[in-house]
């Protein structure tokens, strides 16, 4: 069991330490949040569109990394439970304090089914973890639960089981050199089992996840409020066809945007994890602009000032720059 809570442990923390840096069942039914007016402008030219290109690097790597965490972390969790079973295990983190995973299986089915719970608690919990090539001292505190809504499939062979689950965070946060995040709020994950074409399908839906984020004394927050992920797995080709819809807001230290999302183009990820083809569009009250990925990394932008339907201004950037924008 020791080395089950290891391995649920040490995928949670690089999940948290990344973000910092579904098929036919639905993912929970998301009304839409009426948008909120921003303070700064999408158009606004200054330091050349800083404003639409930071709006971009948090469309796609705040959802991507608030994703991460909660799927992740629920994968794990499922993973664990299936071997381990029904109980609570605790265990001593190697570089001090305490973790601690509840598995409770409502109905005694003896696998994981509808109404099955999880849980798992950090206890400033001190793991070296090695991301990126590099050793970091990662600590823990808080933790997630983890309610299963819907499940069917031998869990002995995940690729085949399906699960609608919501994943809650209560204050966890994670720190590590000079990066901290907390994560609040609840984010329903669903997956399908395979489909004829060996497409796997993912669906994120959450109304209120939030990450308040540190980084290099620069501090920002980002909220998935109306938000939604679906993501088409090929099992073939291993890419995936990603479209976000809904609300997401982001804060900053030049102000807050209030996006709506669209896409016109499902982005496709490969193993990279960033987007090499497809277009997201983003909008304010006041402003529109979109982002087209292509697959040597660059980045076009269009912003339609007023959004009268007509591109005002376009310009380049790349996948590398949102990162850096996106990671002040």
């Amino acid at each position: 069991m020791k080395i089950l809570l290891q391995t649920a442990l040490i995928t949670a923390m690089a999940a948290a330490l990344a973000a910092c840096g579904g098929g036919d069942d639905e993912g929970g039914a998301v009304l839409p949040v009426p948008q909120q007016p921003s303070s700064i402008r999408l158009a606004d030219p200054a330091n050349g569109h800083v404003n639409a290109r930071t709006a971009a690097a948090y469309t796609y790597f705040g959802s991507r990394d608030t994703y991460s965490l909660y799927a992740i972390s629920l994968f794990s969790v499922i993973a664990a439970g299936s071997q381990a079973g029904p109980g609570s295990f605790s265990s001593n983190c190697t570089g001090g304090g305490t973790a601690f995973i509840t598995f409770d299986d409502r109905d005694g089915s003896g696998s994981i089914s509808a109404g099955d719970t999880a849980s798992m608690t950090f206890a400033n919990c001190q793991q070296n973890i090695e991301l990126a090539g590099a050793t970091l001292l990662t600590t823990l505190n808080g933790g997630m639960s983890f309610v299963i809504n819907a499940a069917s499939g031998p869990t002995a062979n995940l690729q085949d089981f399906s699960f609608v689950a919501a994943v809650t965070a209560n204050n966890l946060s994670a720190q590590a050199g000079t990066a901290s995040m907390t994560f609040n709020g609840t984010m329903t994950i669903s997956k399908s089992i395979p489909q004829p074409d060996s497409t796997l399908k993912y669906i994120a839906t959450s109304n209120d996840a939030t990450v308040n984020r540190n980084i290099n004394g620069v501090q920002d927050s980002i909220m998935l409020a109306g938000w939604r992920l679906d993501d088409a797995l090929s099992l073939l080709t291993f890419t995936d066809e990603v479209k976000l819809s809904g609300n997401l807001n982001f804060t900053t230290a030049a102000g807050n945007e209030n996006l709506l999302l669209t896409t016109t183009s499902p982005l496709v990820v490969g193993a990279s994890g960033v987007p090499s083809a497809g277009s997201v569009a983003f909008a304010t009250t006041e402003d529109q602009a979109s982002a087209s990925f292509a697959s040597t990394g660059d980045v076009a932008l269009a912003i339609d000032a007023g959004k009268t339907g007509t591109v005002s201004a376009t310009l380049s950037t790349t996948i590398s720059a949102l990162e850096s924008l996106f990671g002040n």
